[in-house]
């Protein structure tokens, strides 16, 4: 063991303790054993503990890499992604890609994402809220119109089938007896 090394045992450095020497690495630099806040515990050079380039056992990266990377909680690696988000995703992909089969029906008519919600997610979950039910999917009261408040609402397949462009009403009240024998 070298002689030069400074004992570190029981020093904190940012989330990790040092308990106790661990060896040295193939280029013969002290390596300790350190327990993190967390509870891991985790092997790290002395020289990376000294300069700040180790604080913990890659919890704190893992911590503000979530925070970066899920403002909303609806899609992180960790969580996967949620009906709300998977919903908004396709809708403004079906407005715009034109590879997109069903795209025709959509983007193809001129159907858009307002601005607001195709910028914002946050802002599109706020504005419609979670999904009542799995069976319940987005659906545009008025189907010629595009997406956005107002005009968009979470709708069961039943009622998406009552509200497409080519379901025809009829009253049969209004109708004749003569004129349903014809």
């Amino acid at each position: 063991m070298d002689t030069r090394v400074c004992d570190m045992t029981r020093r904190t450095f940012g989330r990790l303790t040092v308990l106790r020497r661990d060896g040295s690495d193939r280029r013969h630099c002290a390596l300790w054993l350190c327990v993190c806040r967390c509870g891991a515990e985790v092997v790290v050079n002395g020289h990376n503990l000294r300069s700040g380039h180790s604080r913990s056992c890659g919890c704190l990266q893992r911590e503000r890499a979530a925070q970066a990377n899920a403002k909303h909680g609806h899609a992180s690696a960790k969580n996967g992604v949620t009906a709300e988000y998977n919903c908004w995703a396709g809708m403004i992909y079906r407005c715009e890609n034109p590879n997109v089969k069903d795209w025709k029906y959509y983007g193809g008519r001129g159907i858009k994402v307002c601005l607001e919600w195709r910028e914002s997610f946050e802002v599109f979950l706020r504005d419609m809220g979670t999904r009542p039910s799995p069976s319940h999917s987005i659906d545009r009261i008025e189907p010629d119109g595009n997406y956005e408040p107002g005009n968009c609402r979470w709708a069961t397949p039943l009622q998406q089938r009552h509200n497409r462009g080519t379901v025809y009403h009829v009253r049969l009240d209004t109708i004749t007896p003569e004129e349903i024998a014809r």
